[in-house]
């Protein structure tokens, strides 16, 4: 009942958080390909690290703005992976 009631007020935060966690998901896999590509140890370190886990307060409310404002800027543009 309670979904029922709900579902269409929460729906835009469940898209953006899904929106969210994909981007960060694809950053994540993208830096992992740069450095298992990499020919070096030079190059492998040269690879930023990949973004940290959300585990405090503070850190969901960064993240909520970040979706927030992300979902007003339309789709993050694809980038080719070398």
């Amino acid at each position: 009942m309670l979904s029922r009631t709900t579902s269409w007020a929460l729906r835009p935060l469940f898209e953006a958080n899904h929106c969210w966690a994909m981007r960060r998901g694809e950053e994540s896999l993208r830096l992992e390909l740069q450095r298992r590509r990499a020919q070096t140890a030079v190059e492998r370190d040269a690879v930023p690290p990949p973004p940290p886990p959300v585990r405090r307060a503070r850190d969901v409310a960064d993240a909520l703005v970040g979706m927030l404002r992300s979902r007003r800027a339309g789709p993050a543009p694809r980038i080719a992976t070398p």
